[in-house]
């Protein structure tokens, strides 16, 4: 009496592709926190403004987009995708529209479009949540 081994499928790789998107958005997503937190330090001391108060609570949901981006991609859902083009989509046009020629604004606009074009290269690699709703 024999007993048969079932074969192992091969594990499904995540493409290089969407692990450095991934990962971009991860880092990205840090860097906002930490810029909502410069913002936002200096006005709890030192009572800035409302403008202040703005600008950091624009990086903080730009960190909290960025980073459930990250995880997302990285689970391989058609939804962080979507966010992670539309984000770094968005911010890197208001970054291109700012235009200025200082390190740091570049620096931005290539990170987020380097995001928006491995996501859009590595498209069909994201499916949509394996849960269904429904009967």
């Amino acid at each position: 009496m024999s007993i048969a081994v079932p074969e192992q499928l091969p594990s499904v790789r995540m493409p290089i592709g969407l692990l450095v998107a991934s990962t971009l958005s991860w880092v990205w997503g840090m860097l906002c926190a930490f810029a909502g937190l410069a913002f936002l330090l200096p006005v709890l001391r030192l009572k800035f403004g409302l403008a202040a108060i703005i600008f950091a609570f624009v990086f903080f949901v730009l960190a909290v987009l960025y980073s459930v981006a990250g995880y997302m991609i990285r689970r391989g859902r058609l939804i962080g995708g979507w966010i992670g083009v539309v984000t770094a989509g968005i911010l890197s046009v208001l970054q291109f529209i700012g235009g200025s020629n200082t390190l740091g604004p570049l620096a931005g606009f290539a990170l987020n479009l380097s995001i928006v074009l491995l996501l859009v290269l590595n498209w069909h690699h994201l499916h949509a949540s394996i849960r269904q709703v429904g009967a």
